[in-house]
């Protein structure tokens, strides 16, 4: 196969496609008490608990896998964060304060409408007014290692006060680096990104994570971010089939053997943008389908911000029937109201956008 840069469309099916990876897993992993997954840690035993739940129950198998696998589509934003910037500076390098202030501060104005969406559903509709005061109460430090993007650097709060959102931090590094990351690739070239590469696996490797676990920082995910560097300057590469069948082959020995965990991240990633690079030659460009997934990317920031509580009560109702179809029905009704929400939320935000613009023409137009 060949690698084709992705183009604007591509990259929101891209995005459809990871966000609802990611949401799936956020669910799936709550139903039941499953094996868990090699995420943020390593165990072989997970691995081949996934492999005996497929054959004891083939039916289970898609609540299964979107339980091991789906947290996977990560590694596709990140990815697609470092490949879209390198896209869109490939003939200039950004001055790192203005770089940083903008890219940090779109992240402000969703997540600060996706707080409030937190405490009116979880709080106000779910548990009446009262709650909403309590649970400011029980998760005030979390929200500002939040609102702050610290909370990799203080772990005991990198899921409160909702799970998903501890990759903030993670993204708010990346944007700090970037500037560097791509001054550094511009002066040493594809052999620098291979160095720099290296040098994150070395420190991961040698990192104690028991005292703190680095996957929570940019340092592990670096070998992601060089990967769309390096591609976004490719106008084509042939991809040979033992290439893919090698990545396979690492990402298969790297959840059995953890001196290959770290390298099969970046295995499945691989995977994972051929397979959704052969998915988005399946569909036309009028294809319903290709439609719903684009607009889902489109929306993928605040659907990633709202999937995390808007599981509940859905979550409780599946835990009552533990049964295969049930359990993608209840994801189903999970993953169309998150859509709901999310949606609302990029309306409130579009027009928030809208207004401010509005404003500051009038300004202009004033002075």
């Amino acid at each position: 196969m060949n690698w084709k840069p992705i183009s604007l469309t591509e990259g929101l099916l891209y995005r459809g496609l990871a966000i609802l990876m990611i949401a799936a897993h956020n669910f799936c992993h709550h139903v039941k008490e499953l094996p868990g997954e090699n995420e943020f840690g390593f165990k072989a035993s997970r691995f081949r608990d996934f492999i005996h739940l497929w054959i004891s129950d083939p039916l289970d198998g898609i609540r299964n896998t979107m339980h091991f696998m789906g947290h996977y589509g990560v590694q596709v934003f990140l990815f697609l964060s470092a490949y879209g910037l390198s896209v869109k500076y490939a003939k200039t390098s950004p001055a790192w304060w203005p770089f940083v202030k903008v890219r940090i501060g779109k992240l402000y104005p969703t997540f600060i409408l996706a707080i409030a969406a937190w405490l009116l559903y979880q709080g106000w509709f779910l548990s009446g007014p009262e709650a909403m005061l309590s649970m400011l109460q029980k998760h005030w430090v979390g929200l500002i290692t939040k609102l702050t993007f610290t909370s990799s650097f203080f772990q005991q709060y990198a899921f409160s006060p909702v799970g998903p959102w501890w990759f903030l931090s993670l993204i708010a590094q990346f944007y700090v680096i970037y500037p560097f990351l791509l001054s550094f690739y511009q002066k040493r070239g594809d052999k620098g990104l291979l160095k720099l590469t290296l040098v994150a696996y070395l420190i991961t490797y040698c990192w104690p994570h028991q005292y703190f676990n680095l996957f929570y920082t940019v340092i592990p995910h670096m070998p992601e971010f060089c990967l769309g560097v390096y591609l976004a300057g490719k106008s084509e590469l042939k991809i040979k089939a033992s290439w893919l069948w090698a990545s396979a082959a690492v990402y298969l020995a790297g959840n059995l053997f953890i001196f290959l965990w770290y390298p099969s991240v970046l295995a499945s990633l691989i995977l994972m943008l051929a397979l959704f690079q052969w998915i988005s030659g399946q569909l036309k460009s009028s294809s319903p389908i290709r439609k719903v997934l684009a607009y889902i990317g489109a929306i993928s920031m605040p659907l990633f911000f709202v999937n995390g509580f808007m599981r509940y009560p859905i979550i409780g109702w599946a835990k009552e029937e533990q049964i295969w179809w049930y359990t993608l029905a209840t994801c189903g009704l999970f993953l169309i109201t998150s859509i709901i929400m999310a949606s609302l939320l990029y309306w409130l935000e579009m027009r928030f956008s809208k207004w401010r613009q509005a404003r500051k023409q009038a300004r202009q137009l004033e002075s």
